[in-house]
């Protein structure tokens, strides 16, 4: 069955698919051998127009794949289906560069840890000014929002918290 329109990568405007390719990338690359992808995709970004936001990009991706537990699920390179975490994580960047940060950081909290996701957001405000600097916009309309809050939102956290009973326990 091939991924409807929305679904697709191959719809999604040129600025989120090379972010959506960077966030694949970088997830393949440090998965095996933890090469930091981080020249490949510097250059991608200096061909945006935005050199500086690599090292707030590769510290975003580290925050995200920091433990075992809590990481979002990346499809490979060549996959033309958008995974649901990178929706997400699109509506993430796409939340911050519409200056609503508290929400940003709420639906990165569903993909990993809260803890980390506040900790980690500063590198997401600076990439999303190095992008807005350069002239780029998120432009596809927030899965978030099409799915609504209550199916989004705390249900995923909550059902984690199920399948790992040890992060679910109060801490001593």
């Amino acid at each position: 069955m091939s991924p409807s329109r929305s679904d697709s990568v191959r719809h999604l405007p040129m600025f989120e698919h090379a972010l959506l390719w960077a966030m694949r990338f970088w997830g393949w690359q440090c998965r095996g051998c933890c090469a930091a992808p981080l020249a490949r995709i510097g250059q991608v970004f200096a061909d945006l127009g935005a050199p500086e936001a690599a090292a707030d990009f590769h510290g975003m991706m580290r925050g995200l794949f920091a433990t075992r537990s809590g990481q979002p699920r990346l499809s490979p390179l060549g996959d033309t289906a958008l995974a649901p975490d990178e929706r997400l994580l699109l509506d993430v960047l796409a939340l911050q560069q519409a200056r609503r940060s508290a929400e940003g950081v709420a639906l990165l909290g569903m993909l990993i840890p809260h803890d980390r996701a506040l900790t980690g957001y500063a590198c997401i405000v600076r990439l999303i000014a190095a992008f807005n600097a350069a002239g780029h916009r998120l432009e596809r309309p927030l899965a978030a929002a099409s799915a609504g809050p209550l199916v989004v939102w705390p249900a995923p956290v909550a059902a984690r918290r199920r399948a790992d009973p040890v992060a679910s326990r109060p801490a001593d």
